[in-house]
């Protein structure tokens, strides 16, 4: 995004109701002279794409007074913004809190200064806004300081031992909130760990750091960020009983202080979209569907109608019905979803990561592989192919890659398999992830060309008796996350539909 472009991104994320506010605003706030800067936010408004001239032409100034001119349109766009958001966020309203007792302080007006900054603190405390209180207590010692009475060194003591106490939280709350980002970031760039070296370089740094804590004393963001923690270290060593045990708290502490859902709704929906992931992983459809409906109803109470709310809720509650489509084996439904997650793409692809664009990806491209669809799962998984960060989720770069090659085997785009299989194990080398399972598939794939029809079921069997007793292996079992190879092979070998396969299973399973 260019400098040029960063006031018209600004006002085309503005709703109806925030663009009528502004307006209201600037009419109300701007002299004569000021009129300009609301002909440019119109002029801009009215644009689908940012086109400098057009602006020219239509507010009818000079060229070399557009970049002051849109600055002055930025301030004021947030200014009116964030008037109309004070109301449903407490920082802005400790903050506003804190920034009328500077004034009153400025003024000499110490005992007003003081009160201002009493209610702001019990705000921050009651909200957990440690660094907050630590600014307000800074403050308040020099207020205190220009009033001297009999009480003004008993009260600065006292400051003096809030200050240490929330300090030390804090500290605990940044130590935490880092391993939380370490084993989050872990999992982004690889996924599951892929051998017990991988297994004990975690341990052996993480685990000592993860122990020791009480959580009877802990406040709620020490929990927050103990509880990702420790759910992310369980979950990338496929312990995802104990990952859905921590998951579940990091729900449970939002159902117990609601009013956290509106605050921090962004952890809120995080929290959703892991709990939900590792249900998918223990196949408990029951529980993930009813965990779907309570956080889809929430949408617009507890959590708060804002885009960035909009743009996390979507993308975990898509994430969430592929996997239950992949649960029951009804793909033909699920690609049905194709024009929902091709909208959502088109209105927040800007806003969300690619990390997220790439899962969203892998799983419709797996979707359309499970309902035959080769062509069209090839399409997608070359979107992940082709990403521009090659150290990004390695782990789906190879996946991505081995199920290329089946679907191009499967669509008849057989006539350069023998060039992708090179090219997919180089990769596969390159990445240091070549285990049993990327191996068996790889002689597979190799073999395919020279073998004669006669002899292919006998060659599908033969990978399925390697594969099949690997899906229980403590490190091999990982393959089997990303790839349904060993219903693929079943539906080869008794000529059945992979959605018939997998819904015999499905059935057959507890719920």
């Amino acid at each position: 995004m260019t400098k040029q472009d960063i006031v018209f991104e600004l006002v085309k994320s503005m709703n109806k109701a925030e663009k009528r506010n502004f307006k209201l605003y600037a009419n109300r706030s701007s002299g004569a002279g000021d009129v300009k800067f609301i002909a440019l936010f119109d002029a801009i408004e009215s644009l689908s794409e940012y086109d400098e001239d057009k602006i020219l032409r239509k507010c009818n100034v000079k060229k070399e007074q557009i970049p002051n001119m849109k600055a002055h349109l930025h301030r004021q766009i947030l200014v009116s913004l964030r008037l109309l958001s004070i109301k449903g966020n407490v920082t802005m309203q400790i903050r506003e809190m804190i920034d009328f007792s500077r004034i009153l302080f400025e003024k000499s007006l110490f005992r007003q200064s003081s009160k201002q900054l009493e209610k702001a603190k019990q705000l921050a405390i009651n909200s957990q806004s440690y660094a907050l209180v630590l600014e307000i207590i800074d403050f308040e010692k020099r207020v205190d300081s220009l009033q001297l009475n009999a009480s003004a060194g008993e009260r600065i003591v006292k400051l003096g031992e809030q200050a240490r106490e929330y300090a030390q939280k804090l500290d605990n709350i940044n130590a935490l909130s880092n391993l939380a980002i370490q084993l989050s970031g872990l999992n982004l760039r690889l996924g599951y760990v892929r051998s017990e070296r991988d297994q004990e370089l975690v341990k052996n740094f993480f685990r000592e750091k993860l122990d020791g804590y009480d959580d009877a004393k802990l406040s709620f963001h020490e929990k927050l960020y103990l509880y990702q923690a420790r759910m992310w270290y369980s979950y990338i060593q496929y312990d995802f009983v104990l990952g859905y045990r921590y998951a579940l708290k990091l729900v449970k502490i939002f159902d117990e202080n609601d009013n956290y859902k509106t605050i921090y709704y962004d952890h809120y929906i995080r929290a959703n979209t892991q709990l939900l992931d590792v249900l998918f992983r223990t196949r408990q459809y029951k529980k993930m569907v009813r965990t779907m409906r309570k956080v889809r109803g929430e949408y617009g109470v507890e959590i708060p109608a804002v885009d960035a709310a909009q743009v996390m809720l979507e993308m975990c509650l898509l994430f969430s019905e592929i996997d239950l489509h992949f649960m029951t084996g009804d793909f033909d439904k699920g690609v049905l979803l194709r024009d929902r997650i091709e909208e959502y793409l088109e209105t927040w692809g800007e806003h969300i990561d690619e990390h997220h664009k790439l899962m969203l990806y892998y799983k419709f491209g797996c979707l359309y592989f499970g309902n035959g669809q080769y062509k069209e799962c090839i399409t997608y998984l070359q979107k992940v192919i082709h990403t521009r960060n090659p150290h990004i989720r390695r782990d789906l770069q190879v996946f991505s890659r081995m199920l290329n090659l089946i679907a191009s085997y499967e669509s008849g785009e057989d006539y350069s398999l023998d060039y992708q299989v090179k090219s997919v194990y180089a990769y596969i080398v390159k990445a240091n992830d070549m285990h049993a399972v990327q191996h068996e598939l790889i002689t597979f794939l190799k073999r395919l060309p020279r073998t004669y029809n006669s002899n292919f079921r006998g060659e599908l069997q033969r990978l399925y008796d390697h594969l099949k007793p690997l899906e229980n292996h403590p490190y091999e079992r990982r393959a089997f996350f990303y790839l349904d190879i060993i219903s693929w092979l079943e539906s080869k070998i008794t000529g059945r539909t992979i959605s018939e396969i997998i819904r015999e299973k499905f059935r057959s399973a507890p719920k």
